[in-house]
C-alpha cells in the first residue's frame, strides 16, 4: 500500500512554504509602502524647506533693502541737523559779536555823555 505519510508532509511543506513566501511578500510590500512613503515625506519636507529658504531670503532681502533705506534718510537728516547747527552757531557767535559791539559803543557814548556833562558843568562853574 501507498504511504501517504511523505506525501502529506510534501503538501503541507509546500503549503506552508507558499504562505511563508506570500507571508514575506506582504511584509516587504509593507515595508516598500512604508519606504515610499517616507519617500514622499522627505520630499515634502525638502519642498517645504526650499520655500522656507526662499521666504527666508526674500524677507532679509526687503530687510535689508529698508534697513539701506533708513540709513540713507538717516544721512540725510544727520546733514540736515549738522548744517542747522552750524548755522545756529554762526547766527549765535555774529549774534554774540554783534551784543559786544553795541555794550562797547553804549560804553563809548555813556562816557561821551559824562564828558560833555563835566565840561557843561565845568563852564557853568566858570562862568559864575
Amino acid at each position: 500500500m501507498i504511504d501517504w505519510t511523505p506525501i502529506i508532509v510534501a503538501l503541507i511543506t509546500t503549503l506552508l512554504g507558499g504562505l511563508a513566501v506570500r507571508w514575506l511578500g506582504h511584509v516587504l510590500d509593507r515595508k516598500k509602502i512604508k519606504f515610499d512613503e517616507n519617500a514622499v515625506f522627505r520630499q515634502e519636507l525638502r519642498e517645504d524647506n526650499l520655500q522656507l529658504k526662499r521666504d527666508y531670503d526674500d524677507l532679509e532681502t526687503k530687510y535689508w533693502s529698508r534697513m539701506r533705506e533708513a540709513e540713507e534718510a538717516t544721512d540725510r537728516w544727520r546733514v540736515k541737523y549738522y548744517e542747522l547747527r552750524d548755522d545756529y552757531n554762526k547766527l549765535q557767535f555774529e549774534t554774540m559779536k554783534e551784543i559786544q559791539r553795541l555794550n562797547s559803543e553804549l560804553r563809548r557814548c555813556e562816557s561821551e555823555i559824562r564828558e560833555s556833562s563835566n565840561e557843561n558843568s565845568d563852564r557853568g562853574q566858570a562862568s559864575d
